[in-house]
């Protein structure tokens, strides 16, 4: 006999965002709507706030076409994000842009905690890594 694990999720009930009338909405779409938007850097490992908003708030923005951006210091990057296919509240993104002024890339991933706070990683190919913890701009 078969018993089903229920594990819980971050991810909201599908309910909540009215799929019903929405029947090609999918799990993954409630994931992008939930991240969609700009999203203020609060806290990171390897740097703090005074570097983080050096030119301006860092932010990391996510928007409904799996395009973005981000700035942090003297770092800034346009981001390509899909949804993880490992877990279901997590995108995972690829960057490329500069780093005061050299080129620079990497990848990362960011995990819904809440509505209003999202936690990841941002690593740059062949150096630094970072944890990043933002939340949203209402």
């Amino acid at each position: 006999m078969l018993t089903r694990l229920i594990l819980p999720t971050l991810v909201p009930r599908a309910a909540d965002y009215n799929v019903r009338n929405s029947p090609n909405l999918h799990i993954g779409d409630l994931v992008m709507l939930k991240i969609t938007g700009k999203w203020k850097i609060i806290e990171m490992e390897q740097w703090d706030l005074k570097f983080i908003d050096e030119q301006g708030p860092g932010y990391f923005e996510f928007k409904s076409n799996n395009q973005g951006s981000f700035m942090f210091g003297y770092v800034e990057g346009e981001i390509d994000f899909r949804e993880s296919e490992s877990k279901h509240s997590r995108i995972e993104y690829s960057w490329i842009g500069q780093d005061e002024m050299d080129d620079a890339s990497g990848r990362g991933y960011f995990e819904i905690v809440n509505d209003n706070e999202i936690y990841g990683e941002i690593f740059f190919h062949q150096g630094d890594s970072s944890w990043v913890k933002a939340t949203k701009i209402k």
